[in-house]
């Protein structure tokens, strides 16, 4: 994280949640900002959006080679913009534009990556390949990795009432999930 005037970071944490299966940690921060109106564009205009309709990328649909050459191709001028700016901040010459440099290089990144994104990586509604996907199906999936680790944790019996658990909770979530996959309707479970 980076910010030009600390003293406007109200509150900062490294959140280290249960769920977290990734090595990264993610960042909440909290800042105070006043925006003077004078200096606001009348063609800004802060809205929110009534679709609440969610995409995502399909990376394995995308068309990863000309994505890469193109962010390729369009990311290395910036090289030597930020090769300069560090290089003035290490003499101790940066300039007062020094954040507007680190802005600009910002947003030219982003736009690259979008532009790449729209160009060559097919989207989709999120949920469109499951839109089957319930509630029943999240507890029966929940339920299925709880008795996997507690079989694992036990050294990975082949016999025993922990296996045979693990093995119900397994085929009772994979039997649900075929059955919505395949008619959108489920059969009752007991």
């Amino acid at each position: 994280m980076l910010t030009s005037a600390a003293n406007d970071i109200k509150s900062f944490a490294v959140v280290d949640p249960s769920i977290n299966f990734s090595d990264h940690l993610p960042l909440i921060f909290e800042i105070v900002m006043s925006v003077n109106s004078d200096n606001v564009s009348n063609s800004v205009k802060t809205s929110v959006s009534s679709d609440s309709t969610q995409y995502q990328l399909r990376w394995d649909k995308a068309n990863k080679e000309r994505y890469y050459y193109y962010t390729g191709a369009h990311l290395s001028p910036l090289v030597s913009t930020v090769d300069d700016a560090l290089q003035a901040c290490a003499s101790g010459v940066a300039p007062a534009s020094f954040i507007d440099c680190i802005e600009s290089v910002y947003c030219t990144i982003v736009s690259i990556l979008m532009t790449a994104s729209r160009m060559f990586i097919p989207t989709v509604k999120k949920g469109f390949f499951t839109f089957w996907w319930n509630e029943e199906l999240d507890l029966l999936k929940e339920a299925s990795i709880k008795s996997d680790k507690l079989w694992k944790a036990t050294g990975k019996p082949r016999d025993g009432p922990i296996f045979a658990h693990r093995q119900t909770r397994r085929l009772q979530y994979r039997k649900c999930l075929r059955d919505w996959k395949k008619n959108g309707n489920p059969m009752l479970y007991k």
